[in-house]
């Protein structure tokens, strides 16, 4: 009997193994892909890649130089990254609006610019910080948008229960008041001073430490795995990855190598400063035990790929 019971413990703890190892899942975070050069054509070595094999594929936004130049580029876009299916989510950045035509964007995705998206117990909240950018971005200057973005969050925050991750999903790293060092990571100085300055404070305008991150902790503290998640990378460094005082995550990556296609444009554009190889973020989600990691994949070396292609 006691050899039965064993036995039997074994087969269950194999099975319930083998369940766990069976749905996992992979996900793929890309930022900053465009092409140097061509408005209308990805980099190269995304433009090749398979993406069939990832259940989520995130994208931190500047897919294009110049996304919305014409809808013909969105349509594109459904070819190549699949753009209109539920489970891509899309943080847009200036250069996926700066035409002034991203009316269009949701016309082809069939959601707004900014949205909740939920997936086995991880939500996801695609945010949109351009409303109150430096950039020429094509959207309009308002603070009720991000106001309402970050009523959201709050509602999030104030409901949330069941869920084991929220990613808070963007193109525009704008934690820079909390994060000293970001201003050596993230492509553009004003992603790193960007101030929701549709309210005031003692100090002068709010940024992202009295505004979005008291939020995020409150998430934190209700046992919940947070990470903030941006695309705006690639120009300074490749990637990052960084954990605040509360353990709130926060992660990033772009590519940017293109560029090397035409020295010319080295020497141009003296604001690149890193031409290392370059990484994705891919996840590994596993919803039984539902924990999340995550390692940054290198891409293969861009002068080389285009010149075996």
């Amino acid at each position: 009997m006691r050899i039965f019971k064993t036995l039997l413990f074994f087969l269950v703890f194999m099975l319930f193994f083998a369940a766990c190892q069976s749905k996992k899942e992979r996900w793929i975070f890309l930022s900053h892909t465009y092409q140097w050069g061509n408005n209308e054509k990805l980099d190269e070595r995304i433009e090749a890649k398979d993406l069939s094999g990832y259940e989520m594929v995130l994208i931190g936004g500047d897919i294009l130089g110049n996304t919305t130049q014409k809808e013909s580029n969105l349509n594109y876009l459904k070819e190549q990254l699949n753009i209109n299916h539920e489970k891509v989510l899309w943080a847009v950045g200036n250069h996926d609006t700066k035409s002034g035509n991203a009316h269009w964007i949701p016309k082809h995705t069939k959601r707004p610019l900014e949205y909740i998206y939920n997936h086995k117990n991880v939500i996801f909240q695609v945010f949109n910080a351009s409303y109150v950018s430096e950039q020429k971005t094509g959207l309009p200057k308002s603070c009720k948008l991000i106001k309402n973005q970050i009523n959201v969050l709050q509602s999030i925050a104030d409901t949330i229960k069941q869920s084991s991750q929220f990613i808070l999903l963007s193109h525009l790293a704008f934690w820079g008041d909390i994060d000293t060092t970001l201003k050596y990571y993230s492509n553009y100085d004003q992603s790193n001073r960007n101030q929701f300055n549709c309210s005031k404070h003692d100090n002068g305008h709010l940024g992202f430490r009295h505004t979005i991150w008291p939020i995020l902790k409150e998430i934190k503290e209700k046992g919940v795995e947070v990470i903030v998640l941006a695309g705006d990378f690639g120009q300074k460094a490749k990637r990052y990855e960084w954990k605040d005082e509360v353990g709130i995550q926060y992660l990033g990556c772009g590519i940017n190598n293109s560029i090397l296609k035409n020295p010319n444009n080295i020497k141009k554009y003296k604001y690149i400063k890193n031409l290392n190889n370059e990484f994705l973020l891919e996840f590994e989600y596993n919803p039984t035990l539902r924990k999340l990691k995550w390692e940054f994949v290198p891409l293969k070396n861009y002068l080389s790929f285009i010149g075996t292609n």
